[in-house]
């Protein structure tokens, strides 16, 4: 099986067996060339990484290609999604890449980058950043994101989950875990090497080196579906899988359709026989997930799944998102479907915050708040946790590192963090946002005002505007807006308004 190992280039003869079969680089201009220099017995990290690979897989048929310099392992996201989309186009289906970017500007061409992999059948296993800073495209759903079992920094870990057992070469295992950031998978980091001297080289523990354990225990099951099946799916709790989607809803929420966030929606509005409409749009084969919107009952979840079909469902291999209620759904039988619900997805996996509202405070000192400028909007309807995403990115835009978080699982879609009930504790989960993304701000959006220590309150109603937008200054840290109607050019217009005001108010 070909593994690609994505980092600063593998070298021949510094341990055993560590020959690519192609030697390429990223160049500049992003095209993948052969690399112009091939030296032998030079150490890097790309060749530690080759050398656990094929201590546990050795018909494993490497692919070195180089992102990083050699001077200071530094490279680009663009270098990074030029090599992984390379690996899809040249059926490349396993990747190895001990790298990653804490830089929030990466986090959406390298989303994207991996959810095009991730539906073209390839397969990344990345490590985590070793300071356990989220990271990407570890962080991502569609990778499999891996930490260092020998330093798994505890304060993120709620609890092991699962061992392997089928998974144990020389007696090591990986464990599946529950984790704050999502990363929900460790192994061994500590590989015993010979080098060409013949000495005995103990790898370190790095998140770098138990990713390519991981890799190489998939290319021994030879992609096995059952178990790759396994350790991506503690990473569903977030919708950063999100591209392509049937959003299934009332009328009014026609606000999701932004061609800038999505690369294609089906708006299907919620009426008898729709199921034909939404059978049609799968059948065309642009789309395998179904998005049920916060106001559509149960009753017509279970209706609308029904009429599909359970072997329908089954041969195009369909998703179910439900952003609504969702306590009686698992009665369906069809558990495994429902990829994203209001009790799987939350900040913490498993709805942890919902069931002990304990688990979140563990991670914070009691009393600690945000060393950070915290936004809250408050408004009850629900198209305005759309403006925690516009917001972010006018922060983002201006080199801010802005953070989204809601307690509206619609807020969910558009890549905020989720809580299911933020205002069982907002003071820790604002704190626990800013250790996991070490953001320059956090924008939210609740239901209400509870009681924590924001920046600055902003109540938002929807009402008239001859402008689509005025604002009112109550007081030094509380604002009331009004927005007209659920547009989406007026929302961000109003976002943008918006934001220039923050940055003043905030200095």
């Amino acid at each position: 099986m070909k593994i690609a190992v994505i980092d600063d280039g593998i070298y021949d003869g510094y341990y055993e067996n560590t020959f690519a079969t192609q030697d390429l680089m990223v160049d500049d201009e992003l095209n993948i060339v052969p690399r112009t220099q091939r030296l032998q017995g030079v150490f890097s990290h790309a060749t530690v990484c080759a050398a656990i690979i094929k201590k546990y897989c050795a018909d494993a048929e490497l692919v070195s290609i180089k992102v990083l310099d050699e001077e200071n392992a530094r490279g680009s996201a663009d270098k990074l999604v030029a090599a992984i989309d390379w690996c899809a186009e040249n059926n490349v289906r396993l990747v190895n890449a001990s790298l990653g970017s804490t830089y929030i500007g990466d986090y959406e061409p390298l989303r994207k980058c991996i959810n095009r992999a991730y539906r073209q059948g390839v397969i990344v296993v990345s490590a985590v950043d070793n300071n356990s800073f989220v990271s990407f495209p570890a962080f991502f759903s569609c990778a499999i994101g891996v930490r260092s079992y020998d330093n798994p920094m505890q304060d993120f870990i709620i609890e092991k989950k699962k061992i392997l057992p089928a998974l144990h070469p020389c007696g090591k295992k990986l464990w599946l875990v529950k984790s704050y950031d999502g990363v929900n998978l460790l192994a061994y980091s500590n590989h015993e090497l010979i080098d060409f001297r013949g000495n005995s080289d103990a790898s370190d523990s790095f998140n770098s080196y138990a990713a390519p354990f991981v890799t190489a225990m998939i290319a021994q099951s030879g992609c096995d579906k059952e178990l790759t099946d396994m350790l991506f799916e503690g990473g569903f709790f977030r919708l950063d899988w999100l591209e392509r989607f049937i959003y299934i809803a009332d009328a009014g929420e026609t606000f999701i359709a932004d061609s800038r966030w999505f690369d294609k929606i089906y708006n299907v509005t919620l009426k008898a026989g729709c199921s034909k409409e939404i059978r049609d749009i799968i059948e065309s084969k642009e789309t395998d997930v179904c998005v049920f919107g916060q106001g559509v009952p149960e009753a017509d979840v279970k209706k609308i799944i029904k009429e599909l079909g359970i072997d329908f469902i089954s041969e195009n291999g369909l998703k179910f998102v439900a952003l609504g209620d969702d306590k009686n759904l698992y009665d369906l039988g069809l558990r495994d479907i429902f990829k994203w619900t209001r009790t799987k997805g939350s900040l913490i996996p498993y709805n942890s915050l919902n069931r002990n509202s304990e688990d979140i405070n563990s991670i914070c000192d009691e009393g600690e708040i945000c060393s950070i400028p915290v936004v809250r909007l408050i408004s009850d309807d629900v198209p305005h946790s759309v403006l925690v995403r516009l917001l972010t990115e006018f922060f983002k835009n201006d080199n801010y590192k802005a953070k989204g978080l809601t307690d509206d699982s619609i807020g969910a879609v558009f890549g905020s963090e989720f809580s299911v009930e933020a205002c069982i504790n907002a003071t820790a989960l604002e704190k626990m946002v800013e250790k996991l993304f070490a953001p320059d701000i956090i924008i939210e959006h609740s239901y209400q005002d509870f009681n924590s220590e924001a920046d600055i309150i902003i109540e938002i109603s929807n009402g008239f505007s001859p402008e689509g937008f005025s604002i009112a200054k109550k007081s030094e840290t509380y604002f009331v807006c009004t927005v007209d109607g659920y547009d989406i050019m007026k929302l961000r217009e109003f976002a943008k308004n918006l934001y220039e005001i923050l940055v003043k108010v905030l200095g």
